[in-house]
């Protein structure tokens, strides 16, 4: 049984179009805490939407981003006290896999669904001073994997393809992280290959 809540929010948001998408997307990577509901309520926009699906999972890709760059600013300005107090248990397995891979410990968890965590690693590439230009750029590519792969699903598949989303989100997204892993791969292999050419320099 949904909670009236989440219907009225999921119903008022999806009347709202391109903007109530844009602002629920920003309010569950930032203030709140909505899981699922902006990926549900893209793939309804979305089904049958041809291409205005494209901005949709725009709005929602940009609303995301906005959000995530309001919890970095909030991590940067309070510094580790704010993680130590939101995630205490977590802190240090946070701060050590930020400090191993960087924006990468934002990149995967930007891709899956909850209730994977992902606001913690948003605030900690904050507070551990990790550069916003590589910030936003990996939340995006994130982000956008995540809701343009749902939106043409929506488009191709339609309403089946919510349901098997509800069911086994962690396959859609296992799929996401596998193109992304073979695009990254495939980008180092090439630059590899020009490095032993002398096309382009270390």
């Amino acid at each position: 049984m949904v909670h009236p809540l989440r219907e009225w929010i999921e119903t008022t948001f999806e009347n709202l179009g391109a903007p109530g998408i844009f602002a629920l997307a920003f309010f569950d990577s930032s203030l709140l805490s909505l899981p699922e509901v902006n990926d549900i309520v893209l793939f309804v926009k979305c089904s049958g939407a041809g291409w205005l699906a494209a901005l949709y999972a725009s709005a929602a890709t940009l609303g995301s981003a906005s959000g995530c760059s309001l919890l970095y600013v909030i991590g940067r300005r309070s510094g580790e006290a704010l993680v130590r107090r939101l995630a205490p248990q977590r802190f240090v397995a946070v701060k050590r896999v930020v400090a191993r891979y960087g924006v990468y410990s934002v990149l995967i968890p930007s891709v899956l669904p909850p209730p994977l965590p992902f606001k913690i690693f948003v605030l900690s590439a904050g507070v551990f001073g990790l550069p916003y230009r590589s910030f936003i750029l990996v939340i995006l590519l994130g982000r956008s994997l995540r809701y343009f792969s749902e939106a043409a699903a929506a488009v191709f598949i339609g309403q089946p393809a919510l349901a098997f989303f509800e069911a086994h989100p962690y396959t859609i997204a296992g799929a996401a992280i596998a193109i992304l892993a073979t695009g990254i791969a495939a980008q180092y292999g090439i630059r590899v290959a020009l490095r032993r050419r002398g096309v382009i320099e270390e």
